[in-house]
């Protein structure tokens, strides 16, 4: 409907990414970035909002800097039925000087600008360019994460999101042909790609860019031994949910997790290398620690571990009458003995370097993990030690019980309250 001087093509966002997928495996070509058309961002020049990725479909002048969306610019000229007495509308983009207008349906006022509307000049009915699209149901993205064309739904709702799976009130977009797939506005458009130090305020970070994906498969979960999230530490329930997770480690995120931006979390540290003056550990024990297996929330000291098993040697409660729980995360536990006995370096003859304590998968490690003394495959979301020179590993097997006489706090263990040891 709104006429340009010049010839408009329309471009297609989509198409040099479905081309570089159609020619490049990923492990041929991990440097590829795509993230620039992922990222592109550009102001409609009739509606003034935002034309991005996920709109897939935009025109562009060849000759100018005119652009628009596409549903923008197949407006039709006039419009039936939307004018309450039922009279045809005109679509026009005239300059109304010397008076403000308000949209009949919204009421927001025009100002002394030119102002691209819907009007009836027998009733005076006016109608702005954002109702109209919205009436129209108009406003349509092609989103990656679903094969059919998802709509813009004109008013807030209360629902449930099927990307992050948590109730939302606000804009949504759904597919008509797929009544269950209902998607928050936020999660519609988040990035492809993203460094979770940039949206954590450095809280979190990692080495490589995360990437969006629109779900995390059973048997996907299974082959990396069901990794809990990096940030929350809580499993991945709903295998249709959408998470953000590194190509190139084993490292997964929940997408609330993975975008929020919380304070961080309260950390009472000693100096690295400080060990306390410990005769009777059981009646000293303090009340709450800080741990490298669980940095960024405090461990409580409880009696109780209600049947969990220890994160370090993944058994129950019968090795320690104590333990250490985190009380942000349900099923976190450490027993005393495992907390605070287990070195954080050590020496074995299967490599000559000293071996660093690893709670978490290492970064850049892709592929699976298998112990240099029984080579056995193991999961690296368990307590090992690894070479960072050599790339070997050897998993941790905390079989026997801890003695408790003479412990002494190995580097690494942090205490949250002052205390004094005999």
């Amino acid at each position: 409907m709104f006429n340009h001087e010049h010839p408009l093509d329309l471009i297609d966002l989509w198409a040099e990414q479905l081309q570089h997928e159609e020619e490049y495996d990923e492990e041929e070509d991990e440097n590829l970035d795509l993230t620039a058309q992922q990222n592109f961002q550009c102001f409609c020049d009739i509606c003034d909002k935002n034309i991005e990725w996920v709109h897939r479909y935009y025109y562009k002048c060849s000759q100018c800097n005119y652009v628009s969306h596409k549903f923008c610019a197949e407006l039709p000229e006039t419009l039936e039925d939307i004018c309450h007495v039922g009279h045809t509308m005109c679509g026009t983009d005239v300059l109304v000087s010397g008076r403000y207008w308000e949209c009949s349906i919204c009421g927001r006022e025009s100002g002394w600008y030119i102002k691209l509307r819907y009007y009836c000049s027998l009733c005076y009915f006016n109608v702005d360019i954002d109702c109209i699209t919205k009436m129209l149901r108009t406003n349509i993205i092609h989103h990656p994460s679903h094969k059919h064309p998802l709509v813009y739904i004109n008013k807030e709702i209360l629902c449930m999101c099927d990307a992050c799976g948590k109730e939302h009130k606000g804009i949504f977009y759904h597919c008509p042909k797929c009544a269950y797939s209902f998607i928050h506005s936020h999660c519609a458009f988040l990035p492809k790609q993203l460094h979770i130090q940039h949206t954590t305020n450095d809280f979190f970070s990692h080495i490589h860019p995360l990437s969006l994906a629109y779900s995390f498969p059973y048997a996907d979960q299974k082959s990396k031994f069901f990794p809990l999230c990096r940030v929350c530490n809580k499993k991945f329930t709903n295998q249709n949910l959408w998470i953000y997770k590194c190509e190139k480690c084993i490292y997964y995120t929940h997408l609330d997790c993975a975008t929020s931006r919380n304070e961080p979390f309260m950390s009472i540290l000693t100096s690295p290398g400080t060990l306390l003056d410990l005769h009777n550990i059981c009646a000293f024990l303090p009340k709450e620690i800080t741990h490298a297996s669980h940095p960024n929330h405090l461990l409580s000291r409880v009696q109780d571990m209600n049947h969990s098993l220890c994160r370090m040697c993944a058994y129950g409660s019968g090795l320690s009458k104590f333990a250490f729980s985190c009380h942000s995360c349900d099923d976190f536990h450490l027993h005393t003995s495992c907390a605070l006995l287990v070195p954080e370096t050590t020496m074995h003859k299967c490599d000559k370097h000293p071996m660093k304590l690893r709670y978490y998968p290492v970064e850049n490690h892709k592929s699976e993990y298998f112990c240099e003394i029984c080579e056995g495959e193991f999961d690296p979301n368990y307590p090992f030690y690894h070479c960072d020179e050599c790339m070997q590993s050897v998993q941790l097997v905390l079989r026997q019980y801890f003695s408790m006489k003479h412990m002494r706090m190995p580097p690494g263990v942090a205490v949250a309250e002052p205390f004094i040891g005999l």
